[in-house]
């Protein structure tokens, strides 16, 4: 027997197999949010037969918590004013506003049990026999809602055991520290070498180790949503040439030179002082950490179509491509070694990102021209600025 695929194809045999074949819940509503069309999926997914759907208010044939709890029809209870469904279906039937892959939850009636359901669902207007109808396509998110929530208290518990454990080693850490520092500061001549060389490891080691706990500290209060910014309008040109001054300091000692370039005139920004120091000294002591003696680091500023561009560039080994998409998460370090084989658990960067991200900025590492690493990080002003740290708080708070 010979088919006529053309035929088949325009059959409603073949559409309505076609979708109830789809795994996506999908159905149609008149102009009074009615159901007309659906398929198996929909009446698997709130287990009603046909009849318990075909030409019911959405609301009524769903088991929607409001049309049972308050016995009245969809598009009249408490709630139906604020419910982002029928603002869709209205929107798409009304003005031919499409909605895609918008969320909602709602507790629903199913099975004689209350279930507290997720979805994503979008809308698109169509029409049939001259009357607009809205097509509602309905993904069912609960299992995978539910999982992000238990990611998420998993995570917020495992920064609560990080920020508890950090806090209760920093003391007796910090008193190694201290107690080590006096008995080198009260050694004589006549010690023995060994006794002052362990002295002087166990006050390095102590020191490496505050800084640890630090940035655990740092990282647990971030990621529980502590970021305190107060940013304030001021010199950042100045700001970047006392930092970089600073840093050369430290970085005297191995045979490292620094070259700064910031214009003479930049716009101002608004910036949290103490915070933007922890980025430049994270920044320029990477720099400095993997860059041999000899070698020179520049810091750059220059002006930006989104803002202000601070750049850190230095002569070091660079870091792979495969590394440098995960750098920027805690706990994670690149495969190149330090030039002075510092301990380090890959926190820096992470917080460093926090930070910027907080002032509603966006930070970058890429592999130089030749050799080396550039860190690069924009930080938005004027009304930009402001419109980026509220996106920001705004996603931080969902996340």
């Amino acid at each position: 027997m010979r088919f006529d695929i053309a035929s088949l194809k325009q059959s409603n045999e073949f559409l309505n197999t076609l979708l109830d074949n789809i795994m996506s819940a999908v159905f149609v509503v008149d102009k009074r949010i009615r159901i007309h069309k659906f398929n198996d999926a929909l009446k698997a997914l709130f287990y009603k037969p046909e009849d318990k759907l075909l030409g019911e208010y959405c609301g009524n044939a769903l088991g929607c918590i409001y049309t049972i709890d308050e016995a009245r029809n969809c598009g009249t209870t408490s709630h139906c004013d604020a419910c982002d469904l029928r603002f869709s279906l209205i929107g798409a039937i009304r003005k031919g506003r499409p909605t895609h892959k918008k969320f909602f939850t709602r507790d629903f009636i199913i099975k004689n049990r209350k279930i507290t359901k997720y979805f994503e669902f979008s809308v698109k207007r169509i029409f049939s026999g001259g009357s607009a109808l809205a097509l509602v396509v309905l993904n069912d998110i609960t299992d995978l809602t539910l999982q992000n929530h238990s990611l998420e208290n998993l995570n917020r518990m495992k920064n609560e055991l990080l920020g508890m454990a950090a806090h209760d080693l920093r003391n007796p850490i910090a008193g190694i520290k201290m107690y080590s520092s006096y008995l080198l500061s009260e050694s004589r001549s006549d010690m023995d070498q060994r006794v002052l060389t362990f002295l002087q490891m166990t006050q390095n080691f102590s020191g490496l180790m505050l800084k640890l706990i630090d940035e655990m500290l740092d990282l647990a209060k971030i990621e529980a949503g502590k970021l305190n910014l107060e940013p304030v309008r001021g010199d950042y040109a100045s700001f970047i040439k006392e930092n970089v001054k600073f840093n050369g300091l430290i970085a005297e000692r191995k045979g490292i030179r620094f070259e700064l370039r910031v214009p003479k005139v930049i716009p101002p920004i608004d910036f949290d002082r103490s915070k933007m120091e922890q980025v430049m000294n994270n920044l320029i002591g990477n720099a400095v950490k993997y860059s041999n003696g000899g070698k020179k680091i520049m810091v750059a500023v220059k002006k930006g179509k989104e803002g202000l561009i601070t750049e850190v560039k230095d002569e070091g080994a660079g870091i792979s491509g495969s590394s440098l998409a995960k750098i920027f998460s805690a706990f994670e370090r690149g495969e190149i070694k330090d030039s002075e084989g510092d301990l380090s658990a890959g926190l820096g960067l992470a917080i460093v990102t926090k930070i910027i991200e907080g002032h509603g900025g966006v930070i970058s590492v890429k592999i130089a021209r030749g050799h080396g690493t550039v860190a690069r990080f924009t930080l938005p002003y004027g009304a930009k600025k402001t419109a980026l740290r509220q996106k920001y708080l705004v996603k931080s708070r969902l996340s």
